[in-house]
């Protein structure tokens, strides 16, 4: 019974901040209200048991309550009309992603990925199309990238993670807005589904291809009214390519599932999972507090600094290091429900600063949110652009994971940097 109280309290508290902000931004489609929306779904989810998780240790009511109520208060503080300076000018928007300069640099990043990752295609695809079925292949090469026998040597990690990835995320999220501004053409569409393919083929990883379909959702809510048939007929010219395109990919995905699942119910999974992930942490002192004192919260700066300097010797512990090395382990989080690397954006607070790191972090993602909001407001240009739809899926996300974590990140602002200057 107390779960049920717990978890309706939860919900009643969102519905509060999502109403307090609708009353101050008339929007339901900015950064803040879509990031207390998927926290609402969540509680909605583990109060009517639609999946099966374990019901959560208490203190991570009391971690939602505080990250929650501390990144609205900071996020609530200001607010930029974003959405609605898009509508009222979005000619002079979408012509911002008109430019065929940036279709040439995806294109040719593209291929320097693609070259990258000849030699790891090499040791993927016999696993992945060898094993006699797609599903297995999967599961094994997926295994056998990021487990302690990994096929791959160091140096193909280190391209894969910090140039190869990173290229084919920039350009996945140009695709995103290429479509939401009705400028998108064949070239972008193919550069996009191959390198979301591609890092399928070599480590049997779907996040960019779920990503792919987040962030042209985002984009799309960004660029229009929340009206569906308009909406629908706005981009139906696109649906002859981008429905066949889904089906595939769902069909990709979910390859690597080994439960009896639908397809809804697995993107919840995916989604989800992260806040009962990280409730077994607590509860086996997985999850220890003052582990890493900042590293993990602030990794996108320290971990390129700390790589750069492991180059001339020296044994440095990375922060993402250690967040991957405790969130590795396959975990029962339900009956007959195993995860791994779901452990929402919580675990990368708490084991920094504790319950301090919790409220900090909040404080911190709603200083962000208004960061990145003013920044496009001062300039509309498609590197702000491209930023900004970045940071806006990262934040809503935080439910699942820290998106913003190690040196990966840091080479995908780079990246978008270099293409969109």
């Amino acid at each position: 019974m107390e779960y049920i109280l717990l978890n309706l309290f939860m919900i009643i508290f969102i519905l509060m901040l999502l109403g307090i902000n609708y009353i101050k931004q008339k929007s339901l489609t900015t950064i803040t209200q879509i990031h207390n929306m998927m926290w609402l779904i969540a509680f909605l989810l583990y109060l009517f048991n639609y999946i099966g998780f374990y019901p959560l240790d208490y203190a991570v009511y009391f971690y939602c309550l505080t990250y929650l109520f501390c990144f609205n208060v900071v996020a609530f503080s200001y607010s930029y009309p974003i959405k609605k300076y898009i509508v009222e000018n979005k000619q002079a928007v979408c012509d911002l992603f008109k430019s065929e300069k940036y279709d040439q640099r995806c294109l040719m990043f593209s291929i320097f990925g693609w070259l990258l990752s000849y030699r790891i295609l090499q040791k993927s695809l016999p696993i992945l199309l060898g094993s006699g079925s797609l599903s297995t292949g999967m599961n094994l090469l997926r295994y056998q990238t990021y487990s302690d026998i990994s096929i791959f040597n160091t140096f193909e990690l280190m391209l894969l993670t910090y140039i190869i990835r990173p290229i084919f995320t920039v350009t996945i999220l140009y695709f995103a807005l290429k479509l939401a501004s009705n400028n998108l053409n064949k070239k972008i569409t193919l550069i996009a589904m191959l390198d979301a393919l591609f890092l399928v083929a070599m480590t049997a990883g779907r996040a960019l291809i779920i990503s792919m379909v987040i962030y042209s959702l985002i984009a799309i809510l960004l660029f229009n009214k929340i009206n569906f048939i308009s909406i629908i007929k706005r981009y139906k010219k696109y649906l002859w390519i981008l429905l066949p395109s889904l089906v595939f990919f769902i069909f990709i995905s979910i390859q690597r599932v080994n439960r009896d699942n639908s397809v809804i119910t697995e993107l919840f999974l995916y989604i989800f999972s992260g806040l009962p992930y990280f409730s077994i942490m607590l509860k086996s002192n997985i999850a220890v507090p003052y582990s890493l004192l900042g590293k993990g919260t602030f990794s996108t700066i320290i971990d390129p600094i700390f790589l750069f300097i492991k180059f001339f010797g020296f044994d440095l512990n990375l922060g993402s290091q250690f967040i991957s090395n405790i969130t590795n382990t396959t975990i029962e989080i339900g009956q007959n429900i195993q995860m791994n690397a779901v452990s929402s954006i919580l675990t990368t607070f708490y084991v920094d600063f504790g319950f301090i790191g919790v409220a900090f972090g909040g404080v911190l993602m709603g200083l962000v949110t208004i960061y990145i909001e003013r920044k496009l407001m001062r300039k509309m240009s498609p590197k702000y652009f491209v930023i900004y739809l970045y940071v806006f899926c990262a934040i809503i996300m935080s439910i699942q994971n820290y998106s913003f974590l190690g040196s990966a990140t840091f080479f995908v602002f780079l990246f978008i940097i270099v293409m969109f200057r």
